[in-house]
């Protein structure tokens, strides 16, 4: 279960989508850490494609290194402008990375336009049924008591929580000293105390509604793992 989170601002569904996708076209298990770091100046060099920059970025993101990520940072200051958020979501991944290692523990990336106030931040966060069944009344019943009840301690307003199939939309309007995870992961949590049936991996945005074929979508990448 994802016991911490930060936030990727500015970054649209269909990029973070595009990222995500990136994992099956890209293999990992064979790429040489320090042939890549060689090769990062490709990143700062205007003949580059943008193809080669953004597989480096990738792989950059991958490594979870301190060397990994500064590159990735500097990159990020004054990056193309056809990989500004794809290469945020890389710095994002390897932050992801390198604090799992400092931490000991796992992450979740979350992207970034749905607005918000002066001091908390709309969110839509999507949950979905362990088994793949829709929800029961029950069920229905116990996530928006619990989110209902975590909310209200953590100063967050609830906007709406709709069910769909076997996933649930909630909206919510998070203070900026509140991480997300302590809403989500606390509520999963909860909610699986009386019957384990949410899985525990989550999605979440602050850019856009998407619809529900991209929904089911992103649902079935995150339980196969293309996520990781």
């Amino acid at each position: 279960m994802y016991g911490n989170c930060f936030v990727v601002f500015g970054v649209s569904f269909n990029t973070h989508k595009e990222y995500i996708d990136y994992h099956n076209k890209i293999d990992l298990d064979n790429i040489n850490e320090k042939e890549i770091i060689k090769k990062a100046n490709i990143l700062f060099e205007l003949n580059s494609s943008i193809e080669d920059k953004k597989r480096l970025l990738f792989y950059l993101a991958h490594f979870g290194t301190l060397e990994a990520y500064k590159i990735l940072e500097k990159y990020c200051k004054n990056p193309d402008k056809e990989l500004k958020e794809f290469s945020a979501l890389a710095l994002g991944e390897c932050r992801m990375f390198l604090e799992n290692e400092l931490l000991d523990d796992e992450i979740s990336l979350v992207s970034g336009g749905l607005g918000g106030t002066t001091n908390k931040i709309r969110i839509l966060i999507v949950i979905f049924s362990l088994n793949e069944k829709d929800f029961t009344k029950k069920q229905k019943e116990i996530i928006k008591k619990e989110y209902q009840h975590i909310c209200k301690i953590k100063h967050t307003d609830l906007e709406n929580v709709e069910f769909e199939d076997h996933y649930a939309s909630i909206l919510i309007l998070l203070p900026h000293d509140v991480a997300l995870a302590e809403i989500v992961d606390e509520g999963i949590k909860k909610c699986n105390e009386l019957g384990e049936f949410i899985f525990d991996c989550y999605y979440a945005t602050n850019q856009e509604i998407p619809k529900k074929t991209e929904i089911l979508e992103i649902i079935e990448k995150v339980k196969s793992g293309d996520h990781e």
